[in-house]
């Protein structure tokens, strides 16, 4: 696993007699943020809505959307999700009148504990949309689009 190297140690490694081994350091947490922002296949919206997840075993819990883009949302919860459970998904997008229905799979997830600004929220996750109903991926769609537009 590489080790991460911020730009003023970058900045200190490159100005002293450096070795090889801190350059490739570096080099490589460079490749993984590049890596980490071009993953996202569609663009994603800033979203504030209550999302209801059912989990295969019928558990009921909840969370709070903070993005949404057509391929999944990112929530933050309370509620432990395993890494690529299933979840059925439902949720009203603001200002809209129909419900979004959707199957998903939960792809990451972040602990915080007593990490700052997070006190209320334990997780941080992403779920991908695995099927939504056409109704659903056009308000979806139509929802981005329009919060996406030049004001």
């Amino acid at each position: 696993m590489p080790q991460f190297v911020t730009f003023e140690e970058y900045q200190r490694i490159r100005s002293s007699q450096c070795c090889i081994k801190d350059l490739v350091a570096f080099d490589d947490s460079l490749k993984i943020l590049e890596q980490h922002q071009t993953r996202r296949k569609a663009p994603r919206v800033e979203v504030s809505s209550t999302v209801h997840l059912r989990q295969d075993d019928l558990i009921e819990i909840g969370g709070k959307i903070y993005n949404l883009s057509t391929g999944g949302i990112g929530i933050n919860t309370n509620y432990p999700i395993a890494r690529r459970e299933r979840l059925t998904l439902a949720f009203h997008l603001p200002d809209t009148i129909g419900l979004v229905q959707a199957e998903g799979e939960l792809v990451w997830r972040q602990f915080h504990g007593d990490t700052p600004n997070h006190e209320r929220t334990l997780f941080t996750a992403g779920i991908r949309f695995l099927s939504l109903d056409e109704l659903s991926r056009k308000a979806v769609h139509d929802y981005i689009r329009i919060s996406n537009a030049p004001s």
